[in-house]
């Protein structure tokens, strides 16, 4: 039985639910990556504004989020190129 009056858990799709209403009112468009075999390590976003150009974003939840071996290395190799990675999180 769930307690009401204990907190659900926040969990990563809450984040990034979150994160994609934040960007929304920033007049940012954000789409889902869908995940398979052969995307490990993909960011859960893909982000687009007008100005400011495309971003790639990853969702973690606060305090407990880590990368993944194979985000790390495909984030490091994207950086060096100049593509753009935000890893963000909720309050």
């Amino acid at each position: 039985m769930v307690d009401p009056l204990r907190p659900r858990p926040h969990l990563e799709r809450d984040v990034e639910r979150e994160i994609r209403q934040a960007l929304y009112t920033a007049g940012w468009l954000t789409e889902k990556t869908h995940g398979n075999l052969y995307m490990s390590g993909w960011p859960d976003l893909y982000c687009l504004h007008r100005l400011h150009g495309t971003r790639w974003v990853e969702a973690k939840r606060p305090r407990q989020g880590r990368l993944k071996p194979s985000q790390r290395e495909l984030f490091f190799r994207w950086a060096r190129q100049g593509v753009g990675i935000w890893i963000l999180t909720s309050p």
